[in-house]
């Protein structure tokens, strides 16, 4: 815990590529080095640890052993799916819909990003993302920033779980005049550069 509130967990899923696709998991690593270096901002800023845990089935140990390195833990598929509950933020671009369906079977994330309801809702057989379906009726969503040299996050979309309790404290510390936590931390990101 840090300064009463809880920890934070973010999980890492990647598509069960074949082996001959390695070179594809290897280009997605830089991502990896951008996403911890935005991590460490994020815990400089709300003074909270973040605990990040990573599975694809195609990692090999040396994939393992790098992510180690930089503070983080490994699992084997699907094990992070089990240890998603209402405090983490899930990661996991451009899925197939059997692993969105597990990684949401037990519990929805606070934050979650990939694809959105939208790309499945056109589809006549949205059997299993009746998960996906609850986030997109109850969640705030927006899209994910665009990578203007490529394709790699086209259909991705941030959800985020509303916080009624913060929302009601929020109101209360605005009637006074004061800033909320969520006030505070939206300041604190918008005057730091994530490039």
């Amino acid at each position: 815990m840090a300064r009463g509130r809880p920890s934070a967990r973010a999980m890492s899923s990647s598509l069960p590529f074949s082996s001959s696709s390695r070179n594809s998991v290897r280009a997605q690593f830089p991502g990896t080095l951008i996403q911890d270096s935005d991590m460490l901002r994020v815990e400089n800023i709300t003074g909270g640890k973040i605990e990040c845990i990573f599975q694809d089935p195609v990692f090999t140990q040396s994939d393992k052993d790098f992510l180690a390195s930089l503070g983080h833990q490994v699992v084997e598929t699907p094990a992070a799916c089990g240890m998603i509950d209402a405090n983490s933020l899930l990661y996991g671009i451009h899925l197939y819909r059997p692993i969105y369906a597990m990684a949401l079977e037990k519990s929805l994330p606070a934050i979650f990003v990939g694809t959105g309801w939208d790309v499945w809702d056109d589809l006549s057989n949205t059997e299993g993302l009746e998960k996906m379906e609850e986030m997109e009726k109850t969640y705030t969503r927006c899209a994910f920033p665009q990578d203007s040299h490529g394709q790699a996050f086209s259909s991705t979309s941030i959800y985020w779980k509303p916080a009624p309790e913060a929302a009601t404290a929020s109101s209360e510390q605005e009637a006074q005049g004061k800033p909320s936590a969520e006030d505070e931390i939206s300041s604190k990101l918008e005057s730091t550069t994530i490039s």
